[in-house]
């Protein structure tokens, strides 16, 4: 019997194998090899100057119950393995191929024996076993060095880690490279456990026991025996994709938890387990550029989100480079993309027929162009909606009809928002908290932030774009937008007054914020007939706000959208939406188009003896005449017989506070003078 020391180290070229610290070493540096790339490497250096055939190869990276194209994970092993070495497959110095047969050491290997310091057991030699099961990963893993580093120091202190996100978001190729990290750390292994495709709770113990090799006996469950097995091991055990099945899954870890001590979890799912001690880590999405980067091409390489896009976009097409030309257009799509990693990869997979240009052109309809993910792919991320749709499926109907309501909002809401658009129908106003808490936990909402005490939530917007559709297919869009629209017309009550006063901050901050529903209103109320009297209302109210925020040709927009209606509407809306035209064209220089609106404005106030439309339109002519030079600098047009003097008295206040509102706000006259 040889009884010789065992090696523990080998040494070829500049390179040294640690078998007991199981890495690839360069001098004092270590060669990131994951592990089946060094499982290989190990047996190569077990067999050197030998023939190592594909079927030795497979036997020893994969169990006989293993499906799996063999040659196509053997070639991406050898590729990592010449990678770490800077070995050249054209003309090999250190490992050389077979062809249709195998691979060969060829550089000269030096065996160390390193015996252990004397009264110390010995460790325990390779013994040609592999310590875990985690798959080959055929692409590269982009970016998340921040968020690795910091799961590092997470795992090593927590019993167990539950990465949550939302669909798409990268959970599980996230903790594939975690885990591979710790192969070392555990000497019983790192097992992964793949529950996607189990759909019976009661199964979890037993596929968690196959995959570990136990077996249930006569006398005992799975679940029993698999507590035997692990109670004195060291392990960390990975299950990937609990949000069917986490009921299942948190009694399965609690037990767990108290049997082996030794034992830790690394749980990937779209809401928390819930269990003791459980650390939850909320994935985020890739790292986007900064907004209007001075230097579009560098900033492509500071964001993980476009570095994941360029590198699959030349994985689809070597050809592909980002140029000036295109760099702000695939920061653009990666933006709108939210930054998933999974819908940014089947965006550049597109590249192949489509320039960015055009893959950003379609996606507003991104369930249509977002398809055709990799074959091998599980059936809920070959498709963009069909990952969506998963998490979709596992909501309450409740938690479904809130959602596809929530979707009525363009951007961000409050949750007194959300109970008065949302509440009703099957939905109490009282519940919405709750759901909406629910919704949240399942990665489907997220909170965006606070506002005046008031937290805010939004979508990421391909699950906007997923409710939306729903909520039209269930033909409930057109009730929830007037709820939308009376919910912020109703708090929009007041804002003219408001805005030329002194409290006005506060005001002007609020619908900062809620700009987007605003618009999203007024584009209901200006396209709907019955809501069509209060659209009107409503443009002419906010003309004070696009004058002091800067926004004339918005303002215009809306005003010229309002006054276009042809259905019949009062003439005080009206000539109240025709003083705001007039304003937004005075402060784009449009003295002449000033005149032609205020007249007209004036005449509606004179017939209805609106004497706030008189002196405003009057004002506006006088003005605009000023600023053409056809009035001196105290002549201000009047009104006529009784209103005379009482009209000049309003058009010198009205003159003081636009020219109090407008140095607020910055706002200058079309000479440029400061008003």
């Amino acid at each position: 019997m040889d009884t010789s020391p065992r090696p523990t180290k080998y040494r070829f070229g500049e390179f040294e194998v640690d078998v007991a610290a199981y890495c690839l070493l360069r001098g004092a540096e270590r060669l990131h090899l994951s592990g089946q790339p060094m499982d290989l490497l190990l047996l190569l250096l077990e067999r050197r100057q030998e023939l190592v055939s594909h079927e030795d190869i497979a036997r020893r990276l994969w169990g006989p119950d293993v499906f799996t194209d063999l040659d196509a994970g053997i070639r991406t092993a050898i590729l990592k393995i010449r990678r770490a070495l800077g070995d050249s497959s054209e003309s090999p110095q250190l490992l050389e191929t077979v062809p249709g047969k195998g691979y060969r050491l060829i550089a000269p290997v030096e065996v160390l024996d390193m015996p252990p310091p004397e009264g110390k057991a010995a460790p325990e030699p390779y013994a040609g076993t592999r310590h875990h099961n985690l798959p080959t990963q055929l692409t590269s893993f982009v970016g998340r060095r921040k968020e690795l580093l910091e799961l590092r120091n997470v795992l090593a202190s927590s019993r167990v880690l539950s990465l949550t996100g939302a669909g798409g978001v990268g959970k599980t190729q996230l903790a594939l490279r975690l885990a591979s990290e710790f192969l070392n750390d555990f000497p019983d292994g790192v097992w992964l456990v793949d529950l996607a495709p189990l759909s019976l709770p009661d199964l979890v113990a037993q596929t968690i026991a196959t995959v570990l090799g136990v077996r249930e006996g006569p006398q005992r469950s799975a679940g029993d025996a698999l507590f035997d097995k692990l109670r004195n091991r060291r392990l960390l055990l990975v299950l990937d994709t609990c949000e069917h099945l986490i009921e299942a899954c948190a009694d399965f870890v609690e037990l767990l938890l108290r049997e082996a001590p030794g034992v830790r979890i690394l749980a990937t799912s779209r809401e928390a387990l819930g269990v003791s001690g459980e650390t939850v880590w909320r994935v985020p999405s890739l790292s986007l550029p900064e907004t209007l980067a001075p230097r579009p091409l560098d900033a492509l390489v500071h964001s993980d989100a476009t570095l994941l896009f360029i590198e699959r976009a030349r994985s689809a097409d070597p050809a592909f480079t980002p140029t000036l030309d295109n760099a702000d257009i695939i920061v653009s799509i990666c933006r709108r993309l939210d930054g998933i990693p999974l819908a940014i990869e089947l965006a550049a997979a597109r590249v192949m027929v489509l320039s960015p240009e055009q893959i950003a052109a379609r996606l507003h309809d991104r369930f249509r162009l977002l398809t055709g993910g990799a074959r091998t792919a599980v059936a809920r991320q070959r498709t963009l909606e069909a990952t969506v749709d998963w998490s979709y499926q596992l909501l309450s109907d409740a938690e479904r009809q809130l959602l596809i309501r929530l979707s009525v909002f363009p951007s961000s809401w409050t949750i007194e928002a959300a109970e008065q658009v949302c509440g009703g129908d099957g939905i109490s106003p009282h519940d919405v908290l709750d759901l909406s808490s629910k919704l949240i936990d399942k990665s489907l909402l997220m909170p965006d932030g606070d506002f005046a005490g008031e937290r805010r939530y939004r979508f990421l917007e391909t699950v906007r774009q997923f409710a939306g559709a729903r909520l039209m297919q269930a033909g409930a869009a057109a009730q929830l937008r007037e709820r939308h629209f009376e919910f912020f017309n109703g708090k929009s009550n007041g804002i003219l007054t408001t805005l030329s006063h002194h409290g006005q901050l506060p005001c002007l901050q609020w619908l900062r914020t809620e700009l987007e529903n605003v618009r999203a209103a007024l584009e209901w109320a200006l396209t709907s007939p019955t809501l069509a009297e209060k659209g009107v209302e409503l443009a002419g109210s906010l003309f004070w706000f696009w004058t002091k925020s800067g926004r004339f040709e918005e303002g215009k927009h809306w005003l010229g959208q309002a006054l276009a209606l042809p259905g019949p509407v009062s003439a005080s809306a009206r000539a109240r939406a025709l003083i705001g035209l007039a304003h937004m064209h005075f402060f784009q220089g449009h003295l002449l188009d000033v005149s032609a609106v205020a007249a007209e404005a004036l005449s509606l106030g004179r017939e209805y003896g609106d004497a706030w439309v008189v002196t405003f339109a009057l004002f506006l002519q006088g003005t605009a005449a000023f600023e053409s030079g056809k009035l001196g600098p105290w002549d201000c047009p009047r009104g006529r017989g009784k209103s005379r003097h009482r009209s000049g008295r309003l058009c010198a206040g009205t003159l003081a506070g636009i020219r109090g509102a407008h140095f607020v706000s910055g706002a200058r006259g079309p000479s440029g003078s400061r008003l």
